[in-house]
């Protein structure tokens, strides 16, 4: 090992978050939009000392891994007389409604036209006890034929918003300082400066949101340490239920220790992460490897809320 290459291990050995240029900006932007129950916002700011693979997990975890609350209405919720209606259609549009983030009884929304044209109806779905909105009530559901109505029961899920529920709290990106987009699949662990960003849909405060992703990626790598191992020429851990975010992060801090080389393989058929790990101290390095993800997520929840 050059002078160079052990340099350069000695800051993966130390990596430690700082927050900076932390900005909120409300993207409210005239009096229609006043009377919105939600108001999305842009959030920014940069995240030094750390490797890729901790911006990437914030970024998949806060866009498509983190349970949200949501609409979930299925075909026997749906009844109308309209024969243009498309009930999947009208389902999905329901369940990718942004709504509060709470749990509560179905709501059965109702819209009927008695006019002689085709009418819009809007998202204005009110809380069956207290009658106010729980989401805004400004976008386009479907239509309705003349003499028709449309009447859905709305149950309320806890689900994971981008793959199934159908909506999620923000979009979200990062990007290397001062270069532009670095994909998650790329696996440098030299550079450690990264602009991070996201656009909430307003239905939850942008730190809250941070705070469970944090504790949604501490959940998971901690349940590492209980998943199945087995040894062949390599040591191979087997995490049920698990993405290429917990495998990336494994994968470039587990490297980050001398001696150890690790690799990993999502199945999206078992929906199961496979982490091969070669080192003579498997126990330790895990158990290192998790001691230290959790920090660093721990200090971010932290440095967030300050």
């Amino acid at each position: 090992m050059n002078v160079l290459q052990y340099i350069i291990l000695q800051r993966k050995m130390h990596w430690s978050p700082k927050i900076t240029n932390f900005k909120i900006e409300s993207l409210k932007s005239s009096a229609v939009e006043d009377k919105l129950v939600f108001h999305p916002c842009e959030v920014s700011f940069n995240i030094d000392g750390v490797p890729s693979s901790v911006p990437n997990a914030l970024r998949r975890t806060i866009l498509s891994e983190l349970p949200v609350w949501a609409f979930k209405p299925v075909h026997g919720d749906l009844e109308t007389d309209d024969k243009h209606i498309i009930y999947d259609m009208v389902m999905r549009r329901f369940a990718n409604l942004p709504i509060e983030q709470r749990d509560g009884e179905p709501i059965e929304f109702y819209a009927s036209n008695t006019s002689p044209l085709i009418v819009d109806v809007k998202s204005d779905v009110r809380d069956a006890k207290t009658s106010k909105p729980v989401c805004n009530p400004n976008l386009t559901m479907f239509t309705l034929v003349p003499n028709t109505f449309l009447r859905i029961r709305l149950p309320r899920v806890l689900d994971y918003g981008y793959s199934f529920a159908g909506h999620t709290l923000a979009s979200c990106a990062y990007s290397r300082v001062p270069e532009g987009i670095l994909r998650g699949s790329v696996s440098t662990s030299a550079i450690t400066s990264w602009e991070f960003g996201f656009t909430t849909n307003g239905n939850m405060e942008p730190h809250k949101i941070i705070e469970l992703a944090c504790d949604e990626i501490i959940r998971r790598v901690k349940s590492v340490a209980g998943a199945r191992h087995d040894i062949h020429v390599a040591h191979v851990l087997t995490v049920p239920g698990e993405s290429h975010t917990i495998g990336f992060l494994m994968q470039q801090f587990l490297n980050a220790i001398s001696g150890v080389t690790a690799t990993y393989q999502v199945s999206n058929v078992a929906r199961e992460v496979t982490i091969t790990v070669h080192t003579a101290d498997f126990e330790r390095c895990i158990a290192d490897v998790i001691k230290h993800i959790v920090e660093i997520f721990e200090s971010i929840k932290m440095l967030i809320a300050m």
